[in-house]
Protein backbone atom coordinates (compact mmCIF):
# COMPACT_ATOMS: atom_id res chain seq x y z
CA UNK A 1 0.00 0.00 0.00
CA UNK A 2 1.55 3.09 -0.65
CA UNK A 3 -0.74 5.46 1.04
CA UNK A 4 2.98 7.19 1.81
CA UNK A 5 0.84 10.10 4.48
CA UNK A 6 2.74 12.65 5.99
CA UNK A 7 1.29 11.76 9.15
CA UNK A 8 4.29 9.33 10.87
CA UNK A 9 2.12 6.61 12.83
CA UNK A 10 2.54 3.15 14.44
CA UNK A 11 2.66 0.35 11.55
CA UNK A 12 -0.89 -1.15 12.83
CA UNK A 13 -2.64 1.98 11.27
CA UNK A 14 -4.94 1.36 8.31
CA UNK A 15 -3.55 2.64 5.43
CA UNK A 16 -6.25 2.82 2.72
CA UNK A 17 -5.16 2.05 -1.62
CA UNK A 18 -7.18 5.49 -2.73
CA UNK A 19 -4.44 7.79 -1.69
CA UNK A 20 -2.21 5.67 -4.18
CA UNK A 21 -4.93 5.43 -6.98
CA UNK A 22 -4.90 9.29 -6.36
CA UNK A 23 -1.84 10.28 -7.20
CA UNK A 24 -1.35 7.36 -9.97
CA UNK A 25 -4.18 9.33 -11.65
CA UNK A 26 -2.89 12.74 -11.05
CA UNK A 27 0.56 11.76 -12.40
CA UNK A 28 -1.20 10.31 -15.44
CA UNK A 29 0.44 6.70 -14.29
CA UNK A 30 -2.94 4.86 -13.55
CA UNK A 31 -3.05 1.83 -15.29
CA UNK A 32 -6.25 1.51 -17.84
CA UNK A 33 -6.28 -2.11 -17.73
CA UNK A 34 -6.86 -2.28 -14.24
CA UNK A 35 -9.21 0.80 -13.68
CA UNK A 36 -10.64 1.43 -17.06
CA UNK A 37 -12.79 4.44 -18.20
CA UNK A 38 -16.42 4.32 -19.49
CA UNK A 39 -15.61 6.94 -21.93
CA UNK A 40 -13.16 6.50 -24.72
CA UNK A 41 -9.81 7.37 -23.81
CA UNK A 42 -7.26 9.87 -26.12
CA UNK A 43 -4.63 8.18 -27.67
CA UNK A 44 -0.81 8.36 -25.62
CA UNK A 45 0.35 11.77 -27.94
CA UNK A 46 -2.99 13.71 -27.31
CA UNK A 47 -3.48 12.75 -23.73
CA UNK A 48 -1.94 15.42 -22.27
CA UNK A 49 -4.12 17.84 -24.42
CA UNK A 50 -7.89 16.71 -23.67
CA UNK A 51 -9.12 19.77 -25.66
CA UNK A 52 -7.96 17.99 -29.16
CA UNK A 53 -10.48 14.72 -27.81
CA UNK A 54 -13.28 16.85 -27.46
CA UNK A 55 -13.20 17.31 -24.08
CA UNK A 56 -13.86 20.58 -22.48
CA UNK A 57 -15.70 22.57 -19.68
CA UNK A 58 -19.19 23.27 -19.49
CA UNK A 59 -18.59 26.08 -17.58
CA UNK A 60 -17.96 29.77 -19.49
CA UNK A 61 -14.76 31.31 -19.13
CA UNK A 62 -16.93 34.51 -16.90
CA UNK A 63 -17.89 32.21 -14.32
CA UNK A 64 -17.36 32.80 -10.59
CA UNK A 65 -16.18 29.24 -10.11
CA UNK A 66 -13.80 28.66 -12.82
CA UNK A 67 -11.90 31.47 -11.74
CA UNK A 68 -11.06 29.55 -8.43
CA UNK A 69 -9.33 26.98 -9.77
CA UNK A 70 -6.62 28.35 -11.35
CA UNK A 71 -3.50 28.97 -9.86
CA UNK A 72 -0.50 30.42 -10.86
CA UNK A 73 -2.27 30.96 -14.12
CA UNK A 74 -2.88 26.87 -14.80
CA UNK A 75 -6.18 25.56 -14.09
CA UNK A 76 -6.55 22.57 -12.36
CA UNK A 77 -9.17 19.76 -12.82
CA UNK A 78 -11.30 18.21 -11.45
CA UNK A 79 -11.77 14.35 -10.25
CA UNK A 80 -14.71 12.82 -9.54
CA UNK A 81 -14.18 9.50 -7.28
CA UNK A 82 -17.81 7.77 -6.36
CA UNK A 83 -16.88 4.49 -3.90
CA UNK A 84 -19.70 1.92 -3.84
CA UNK A 85 -20.17 -0.12 -1.02
CA UNK A 86 -19.20 2.70 1.39
CA UNK A 87 -16.52 5.06 1.88
CA UNK A 88 -14.18 5.53 5.17
CA UNK A 89 -12.99 8.36 7.09
CA UNK A 90 -9.14 7.43 5.62
CA UNK A 91 -10.45 7.82 2.58
CA UNK A 92 -12.03 11.21 3.06
CA UNK A 93 -8.28 12.31 4.48
CA UNK A 94 -6.71 11.02 1.57
CA UNK A 95 -8.37 13.21 -0.96
CA UNK A 96 -8.18 16.21 1.47
CA UNK A 97 -4.44 15.54 1.70
CA UNK A 98 -4.09 15.43 -2.02
CA UNK A 99 -6.10 18.71 -2.26
CA UNK A 100 -3.86 20.31 0.88
CA UNK A 101 -0.62 20.00 -1.47
CA UNK A 102 -1.90 21.54 -4.40
CA UNK A 103 -3.54 18.35 -5.79
CA UNK A 104 -6.66 18.49 -8.47
CA UNK A 105 -9.85 19.09 -6.60
CA UNK A 106 -11.37 15.90 -5.73
CA UNK A 107 -14.83 15.34 -5.35
CA UNK A 108 -15.57 11.79 -3.50
CA UNK A 109 -19.26 10.60 -3.26
CA UNK A 110 -20.43 7.28 -2.01
CA UNK A 111 -23.59 5.66 -1.19
CA UNK A 112 -22.59 5.43 2.72
CA UNK A 113 -20.34 7.13 4.88
CA UNK A 114 -19.07 4.26 7.27
CA UNK A 115 -17.62 5.37 10.73
CA UNK A 116 -15.52 2.63 13.05
CA UNK A 117 -18.24 1.68 14.86
CA UNK A 118 -20.54 1.11 12.19
CA UNK A 119 -17.67 -0.95 9.90
CA UNK A 120 -17.31 -3.31 13.49
CA UNK A 121 -20.99 -3.63 13.53
CA UNK A 122 -21.47 -4.79 10.01
CA UNK A 123 -18.23 -7.12 10.74
CA UNK A 124 -20.72 -8.70 13.63
CA UNK A 125 -23.61 -9.16 10.95
CA UNK A 126 -21.95 -11.14 9.18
Amino acid sequence: VDADSDIKSPPSRYACDLKGILKQSQNNTLSFVDYPSIYPMPDEASRSNLSSAGVTSVRSTTSRYNNRRAIGGVKKTRMIVFITGGACYSELRAAQEIMDKGGQEIILGSNRFISPTEFINDLGSI
